[in-house]
């Protein structure tokens, strides 16, 4: 069997696999936040209706600045930390971006900007905020700054992986060490990263077609994150068909 891995961003990667002799090939463009357990059970609440239907979705993910300095020549913020949480949007609602309007604010000379907010609609009537920063200073009590609202017609959820998630507290300050995406566990990667890793290696050794994230997906979340670019070089609404 080979087995190809190609790295998409830092949460985002494809996975490829030939097997020698069987036509055809497995592929999974594995959205990290996918096989995050608190994403998944916010996920099923809402499948059992247990917050009525999605009305509306507040979302964040500030990184430190650190990472700024060796990415944002390189990649725009709002497809790299944005598509993430437009993936669980898309996801959470079962709905498509009808339209997107996106600011932005730069504060470093990058060639890309160090934050950015965007607004969508959905074709179901839900709307979203979106924010995300490249800002951090490195004394912030966390790695990441990520949390979601989700509010339905009856009820609400909320899903927070930051700090106090996890927190240590020692004479140099506080801080929240990862424990979601890739904490290390035993000297081993372990975590979501790891889940998405067996999810893929089961799939192809079990021959079963990937269903946690379809190519198709993965496809509307890159859309939907290129139009928030368009409309931040443009300044204006940019309506999907």
């Amino acid at each position: 069997m080979k087995v190809g891995v190609i790295g998409i961003g830092w949460f985002g990667e494809i996975y490829c696999s030939v097997i020698a002799g069987v036509p055809g090939m497995t592929l999974v463009v594995s959205h990290v936040c996918r096989f995050n357990p608190r994403c998944i059970a916010a996920k099923r609440k809402i499948d059992m209706g247990s917050i009525g239907h999605v009305v509306s979705l507040n979302g964040r993910r500030n990184v430190p600045a650190a990472w700024a300095a060796g990415a944002s020549d390189k990649v725009n913020p709002i497809s790299d930390t944005g598509i993430h949480d437009t993936d669980l949007m898309l996801w959470f609602t079962g709905a498509r971006v009808t339209s997107v309007y996106t600011q932005t604010v730069r504060v470093n000379n990058y060639a890309y900007p160090d934050m950015f907010q965007i607004m969508y609609r959905f074709d179901n009537g839900a709307s979203a905020i979106y924010e995300s920063d490249w800002l951090m200073p490195e004394s912030a009590p966390f790695v990441i700054d990520e949390r979601m609202s989700i509010i339905g017609s009856k009820d609400f959820l909320q899903v927070q992986d930051t700090f106090p998630n996890f927190g240590l507290c020692n004479a140099d300050g506080s801080t929240g060490p990862d424990t979601t995406y890739w904490p290390r566990i035993g000297g081993v990667t372990g975590g979501a990263l790891a889940e998405e890793v067996m999810y893929f290696a089961n799939c192809v050794a079990g021959g079963i077609t990937p269903n946690v994230i379809t190519p198709e997906q993965s496809m509307a979340a890159m859309e939907t994150v290129l139009a928030a670019q368009e409309s931040a070089e443009s300044g204006e609404i940019v309506r999907l068909g």
